[in-house]
Formats: structure tokens, C-alpha cells, sequence
């Protein structure tokens, strides 16, 4: 049973203004949700039609109707969970101990970032770097997108201009993902450097063009297609980094 002041609470966590006041996100289905009771993140509540799909002792029993008054999708899965978000202090000094440092530039789409935090997690990161414009990584679309990875990767809001700037002081290479760039199969890296990855349709806006030290691209077998699909991308760059 869900009391109305719950499914209140719940729906409020659907808008970022919310998420932000109550320090809370959402995170639905099953693998997703035991994803992060296996984290370091706290879980408050979890709601389920079948608990024993859910490895949390204090989850709540509810109808599919209940489920489907709090659920932030059209078809809902067999649970809900009600997490704290980590606050974690910017620190530079990370991304400067780090030999490679992924960079997004106001990623707008969140199942294109949850898709990003999903493929960086299967290649070893566990740290991404959005613009302040970039969608908020708690969306509910991000968490499900992701399909768990969320609760091992963090994703920092930092200002991008200043952050590569201060790699650039320190001897790291700065790179850019774009259609004109050389072709990541001939491409040698440096030792230690940032990667940017531009907006869904603008790309990577002009003050940060300006400071990159070069442009990277996948190379295209059909020249009628305009563009990959920023998360598809990053995927492929990914690969050939690893």
C-alpha cells in the first residue's frame, strides 16, 4: 500500500527542481534497483508488485495500478526505488591524476548520456565530465537507460572551458570528437589527455573548438549519412582506445 503523500513525493522527484530539494532520484526495475542496493548509495524506500525480485528487506508491497501512479514511464517494470543522490565536491586534482578524462559538451538527450554512462562503465570508467548545460544525470530516463551503470559511474557538471584549460597548463593533450577530424584507426593518442564529445546537433561549441589540440572522427562507408549518434560514437571511440 502507497499513502497519497508518497506517490506526492514520488512524482515530485520526476523534475530536477525537486530532485535538487530533496537530495533524491528515482531508479526502476528490478536488475536496475539491485544494482544500487549493491552500491555504496543509501536506498530510502523501495515499492514492488513481487519483492522477492528485489534483494531489500523493507520493500513495500504495491498493486500494478499503484505502480503505475508513481512510475515515470508508460509501461512500468516491477519496481520503484526512492535513492539518495551523492553530493561529491568537485575536485581537479582527480581529473589531473587521471591519464585519459571524458568530456561531454551539453549532452541534451538523457537516454543518450544513460547510454554513455552505460558504455563507459563496460570499458573501465568510472568518472564523466558534463557541461553545466548537459541534462541532469539523476533524470529518471538516464538511470533507466543506463541499466544500472549509474550506480558505479559518477557524472560531474563542471565548466568545461575552465577544466580544459587547466589540462592544457599541465601538459594534457585535448581532443575533440567530430565529423572532420582524422580518423581514430590512424590516430596515435598522447600519454595523458581529455576527450570532448560535442551536443547531439550543434557539437562542440566554439570557445572549446578553439583551445583543442586536435579532431578525431569515425571514419564513414556511406557519405549519404550525415552523422553517428553521439552515445553510438563514443562507443566505437572507446573500442579503439581500449
Amino acid at each position: 500500500m502507497i499513502s497519497i503523500r508518497q506517490i506526492k513525493f514520488i512524482n515530485s522527484l520526476k523534475s530536477n527542481k525537486y530532485r535538487t530539494k530533496y537530495n533524491c532520484f528515482l531508479a526502476e526495475g528490478d536488475n536496475v534497483i539491485n544494482e544500487f542496493i549493491k552500491s555504496r548509495f543509501v536506498v530510502r524506500e523501495v515499492f514492488a508488485i513481487d519483492a522477492s525480485k528485489i534483494n531489500y528487506d523493507a520493500t513495500s508491497l504495491v498493486s500494478f495500478n499503484e505502480l503505475k501512479k508513481i512510475t515515470s514511464f508508460k509501461n512500468p517494470a516491477n519496481s520503484l526505488a526512492v535513492i539518495e543522490k551523492k553530493n561529491i565536491d568537485f575536485d581537479i586534482n582527480k581529473i589531473l591524476s587521471s591519464k585519459i578524462s571524458l568530456f561531454f559538451d551539453d549532452i541534451s538527450d538523457p537516454g543518450n548520456l544513460g547510454t554513455i554512462v552505460r558504455t563507459a562503465d563496460w570499458f573501465g570508467f568510472s568518472n564523466l565530465y558534463t557541461s553545466k548545460k548537459s541534462c541532469d544525470f539523476y533524470n529518471p530516463k538516464v538511470i533507466q537507460a543506463s541499466m544500472g551503470s549509474a550506480s558505479r559511474v559518477m557524472v560531474h557538471k563542471v565548466d568545461l572551458l575552465d577544466v580544459l584549460n587547466e589540462m592544457k597548463n599541465k601538459n594534457f593533450k585535448c581532443y575533440g570528437a567530430t565529423l572532420g577530424g582524422d580518423s581514430i584507426k590512424k590516430f596515435i593518442f598522447n600519454e595523458r589527455f581529455a576527450l570532448v564529445f560535442g551536443n547531439e546537433s550543434q557539437g562542440i561549441n566554439e570557445q572549446i573548438m578553439e583551445i583543442l589540440d586536435k579532431n578525431i572522427s569515425v571514419p564513414s562507408y556511406n557519405f549519404s549519412v550525415e552523422s553517428l549518434n553521439v552515445s553510438v560514437a563514443f562507443g566505437i571511440i572507446l573500442a579503439e582506445i581500449r
